[in-house]
C-alpha cells in the first residue's frame, strides 16, 4: 500500500505485509545494507510505541555512558539491560523496571 497525501512529500513510504514472521525478521535484519542506496526499512509502529521506544532510547543512552559494559538491547516497547526489564511508565513520565511498573499499574486499576 502507497501513502499519498499533503503530509507525504518527496518519495512516498511503502506499507508491506508479510506472510510469515521469519521473512519480515529476515527484511528487517538486512536493512542495513540499504542504507548507502539510501533506502529506509522500519516496523510500523503506533505513535505511542515510537514515543516509548524513544524515551527507552534515552535512557539506554545514559546506562551505556556510565556503564559500558553493560549488555543493553531494544525490543518492540521494552528494554533490557542484562537480566532486568525496562519500560516507560506514561504515568509516571519515566523508565522504570518492569517489576515496578506491573505493581503500579495494579494499584491504579483497583477501585476504592
Amino acid at each position: 500500500r502507497v501513502y499519498s497525501g499533503p503530509e507525504v512529500r518527496g518519495t512516498r513510504p511503502v506499507l508491506v505485509t508479510f506472510e510469515s514472521f521469519k521473512d519480515r525478521d529476515e527484511v528487517l535484519r538486512k536493512a542495513r545494507m540499504l542504507k548507502k542506496a539510501n533506502i529506509h526499512v522500519e516496523e510500523d509502529l503506533s505513535k505511542r510505541t515510537r514515543e516509548n521506544r524513544n524515551e527507552l532510547r534515552k535512557f539506554m543512552r545514559q546506562v551505556r555512558k556510565a556503564n559500558p559494559e553493560k549488555n543493553c538491547f531494544l525490543q518492540y516497547d521494552k528494554l533490557y539491560i542484562d537480566s532486568k526489564i525496562f519500560v516507560y511508565n506514561e504515568v509516571l513520565g519515566q523508565v522504570v523496571e518492569h517489576t515496578e511498573s506491573v505493581r503500579y499499574g495494579e494499584m491504579l486499576s483497583r477501585p476504592g
